[in-house]
This record gives C-alpha cells, structure tokens and sequence, in this order.
C-alpha cells in the first residue's frame, strides 16, 4: 500500500512548574492560540484546548510524522519561550517536566468537544 493514513486523536495536559497558579485570565487565551500555531506547523492540528491557572490541556490530532513525544516538547518549549516574551512575569517561567497525554476514538470526540 502506497498511502499511510493515520488518526490519531491526542487529550494533552501539562502544568505548570510546582504547580504555580501563574497563567493569568488574559495570557490563557493568546497561550492557546500560540500552541496551536505550533501544533499546526508539525502537522497536528488542535481541535480543542484550554488554559487555566496552572495547567494547558489540548486536544488534537497527532501527525503520522511526529512522535508524540517530540511534538509535546516542541509545544512546550516554544510556549514557554513565548510567554518569556510577553511580560517580565515571566522571566522564569517553566512548565513540568511531565505531562499527560491519553488518545480517544473519534466517536467520543463529539463528547469531548461539546
């Protein structure tokens, strides 16, 4: 077979360093809007995503190019670099080293994003 198709659906979590309540109320939506500009150049695009306080959860469809685990650390490195840059709050600002990340079938993705 000459073609590859692959859907993969990703329910993704990570927090914040210890985890600090430090994403205010007006960064969570341009933070959300970032990842998915990330997410969108490594072929996985969001479908869902959410901040709050202390933690980022996304839902999205994992490129067949991409392993989970690069595209987490790309996601995570390039939003912490971003909020770094858009206020001296951040300076320090880190996530956790770990995150969660679990797949779903598509008939729960209505459920999911409803």
């Amino acid at each position: 077979m000459a073609q590859s198709l692959v859907k993969s659906l990703v329910h993704l979590g990570f927090s914040t360093r210890n985890p600090e309540p430090s994403l205010a109320e007006t960064i969570r939506a341009p933070l959300c809007a970032y990842a998915a500009a990330v997410l969108r150049e490594l072929d996985s695009p969001v479908l869902a995503s959410d901040a709050w306080r202390d933690h980022v959860h996304v839902l999205f469809s994992l490129s067949k190019n991409h392993p989970l685990v690069d595209v987490v650390m790309q996601v995570k490195r390039a939003t912490s670099k971003w909020l770094k840059t858009t206020s001296s709050e951040f300076t320090r600002f880190h996530w956790q080293a770990g995150y969660g990340a679990v797949s779903i079938g598509q008939s729960a993705l209505e459920d999911t994003i409803a």
